[in-house]
């Protein structure tokens, strides 16, 4: 049933779209909270934070149109990147299935805010293929996840994605490397330099030390309906991402290329969502965007589409049932 979405014209997916984005906008969010107590985040991040914590209602649909966003964005990324057929919206539909599983708490605009530049930078790392002089797109892929860091320290890990990049395009000059650690020093330069302006140095240092001494990985089980729609996730996302790469020798080298570098950044999300300690569950929008692009190559190349189906239905069945209530 999934699989003939994939393959229907791009009314017949717009209108399978429309329920998912129905259960973002209009059920109830689901409650997080027994995961653990808040993790602690950089500055940009509390600021942030601090603009939607007040206003709990606009919270929720802001946050709603965020990953609506964000599932397009996916889209056009893998359109573009040749990943993905033109004319489908098929990524979108899957992002947006996954998503159904995020929460709606204030803390997910941080998750949100930080999770659309790395998707920003993914592109600018996939456009280092064929380029001969790529700078541009190193700075702005550096910057992106220099500006995510700050709202998300443990997002950091994402340079690896561009240094893995490096390899990938076999991009040999120390021109790019150097560009990639400007790139990621000097928003926090520039950032030092505002809190000296403004006489604040010692209260950002004071929330840079709490931030690393508060840091652990130490994780508190979801409840009940929660932690059986993650691992049922877990075991669809690592089915799906083992066929994404297993065949990426098909394609043309530009593209398969392109799809090892979205493995990477797979196992980069992974490692920020281990990171994340008690409140992974909350962080876990990145690790989804990053899933749907191997979940949805995989659906629509499967040669047994009856897995996926039953993979999707037990998880939006899991997902209704947590949202409701349960």
């Amino acid at each position: 049933m999934i699989k003939k979405i994939a393959f229907s014209g791009l009314l017949s997916q717009l209108l399978a779209l429309l329920p998912f984005i129905a259960i973002l906008f209009f059920t109830p969010q689901i409650d997080l909270k027994e995961a653990g107590i808040a993790f602690p985040v950089a500055p940009l991040g509390q600021w942030l934070y601090g603009l939607v914590a007040p206003h709990p209602v606009l919270a929720r649909y802001l946050t709603a149109g965020m990953l609506t966003l964000a599932a397009f964005m996916l889209n056009a990324l893998l359109i573009r990147h040749d990943i993905s057929p033109r004319q489908s919206v098929f990524p979108a539909f899957i992002a947006l299935l996954l998503f159904t599983f995020s929460a709606g708490e204030s803390q997910l605009f941080m998750t949100l805010s930080s999770m659309l530049l790395l998707m920003f930078s993914l592109h600018n790392i996939m456009n280092l293929y064929g380029e001969t002089a790529p700078y541009k797109m190193v700075l702005n892929a550096s910057v992106s996840i220099s500006i995510s860091a700050m709202i998300l320290p443990q997002t950091l890990i994402f340079m690896l994605v561009i240094w893995m990049g490096f390899f990938t395009f076999r991009i040999n000059s120390w021109r790019e490397w150097a560009i990639s650690l400007m790139g990621l020093i000097f928003p926090w330069f520039y950032l030092a330099l505002m809190y000296v302006w403004n006489d604040n140095l010692m209260y950002a240092l004071n929330l840079y030390g709490k931030a690393i001494s508060g840091f652990n990985i130490r994780f508190a089980t979801p409840p009940g309906m929660q932690f059986v729609a993650f691992l049922l996730l877990l075991f669809w996302g690592f089915m799906a991402i083992v066929r994404f790469l297993s065949e990426s020798h098909e394609r043309q080298i530009s593209a398969r290329k392109k799809m090892w570098v979205a493995g990477h950044f797979t196992l980069a999300a992974a490692i920020s969502i281990f990171l994340s300690g008690a409140l992974f569950v909350s962080v876990l929008p990145i690790l989804l965007v990053a899933l749907a692009i191997s979940i949805s190559y995989s659906v629509s190349t499967a040669r047994r589409p009856w897995i996926h189906d039953l993979m999707a239905l037990g998880f939006v069945v899991l997902v209704l049932i947590i949202r409701f209530g349960y």
